[in-house]
């Protein structure tokens, strides 16, 4: 028979579950029970850890492929809320009715962000337990997103500008049908969440092929047909929380006019 009403984790002024690193996590684990219960303890976990793994084909016929994988622990933290820990052999008696058990726990500042990706990811998890001896664990869990703190002032790269070229050639040796170039322009390369990134293209096309449009997205810039990719150009900006002081003034890019403004007229009395 279940007695349990809710068994829950409450974070108090964050429903959102997003914390910056250094911050304090504070809630409370809420248990509603039917009927009294014998338990070993009530116990909140604070984990936080890297997990990778990906695979490597041989190039041999016949060769199995290669498996990596490896993990990386950040923060792993536990309170003793009611009870005992679980190495205890005592048991004792949580009556019916609310109980709610209130837990602090305070992030480290020199964590990694909260990351998912196909080959690995940085979890952060809340944890409650119930412990309970000689059965199963009751067990509620809340993910949380870390976002670490990183001031472009102090990475070197941040203000540095972006100025990348590319080109292609269409044709062979004996009947070249011309090239097309792009250049892409950006005074930073560090930014933070909400910034806008202002970026300028020259693009010259000195083939007989037809350019339907280009694109940029946060990691390329694209030059394409209705049906192919021309060429493409490779964009690296780095992310922050902290913007930078002062960044190096636009310059034109080379090959392309500057644009200048008209002299105001002078007003006369």
């Amino acid at each position: 028979m279940n007695k349990f009403e809710t068994f829950s984790i409450l974070l108090h002024k964050n429903a959102s579950c997003v914390y910056n690193a250094g911050e304090k996590i504070e809630g409370s684990v809420r248990v509603v029970l039917k009927k009294s219960m014998k338990i070993r303890g009530i116990l909140v976990k604070l984990t936080g850890k890297a997990e990778l793994e990906w695979s490597e084909n041989s190039v041999q016929i016949g060769y199995n492929p290669t498996y990596y994988k490896n993990h990386e622990t950040y923060i792993d933290l536990a309170i003793i809320l009611f009870g005992q820990g679980p190495n205890s052999n005592k048991q004792i008696e949580l009556l019916e009715g609310e109980h709610k058990f209130p837990f602090k726990f305070h992030l480290p500042v020199n964590i990694p962000s909260s990351f998912e990706h196909k080959y690995g990811k940085i979890k952060y998890l809340l944890k409650a337990v119930i412990d309970k001896p000689w059965t199963f664990d009751y067990i509620r869990e809340i993910p949380l997103t870390v976002k670490s703190a990183l001031d472009l002032n102090t990475q070197y790269e941040a203000k540095a500008r972006i100025d990348k070229r590319s080109s292609t050639n269409f044709g062979c040796l004996s009947c070249k049908s011309g090239s097309i170039s792009a250049v892409v322009y950006l005074n930073k390369s560090g930014y933070i969440p909400g910034d806008k990134i202002n970026i300028k293209l020259n693009i010259n096309n000195s083939s007989n092929q037809t350019i339907a449009y280009s694109m940029v997205t946060l990691v390329k810039f694209s030059v394409c047909s209705n049906w192919r990719t021309f060429l493409e150009i490779p964009i690296k900006i780095i992310m922050g929380t902290i913007p930078l002081k002062e960044t190096i003034p636009e310059q034109p890019i080379a090959g392309s006019t500057p644009r200048t403004e008209s002299p105001k007229p002078k007003v006369s009395n």
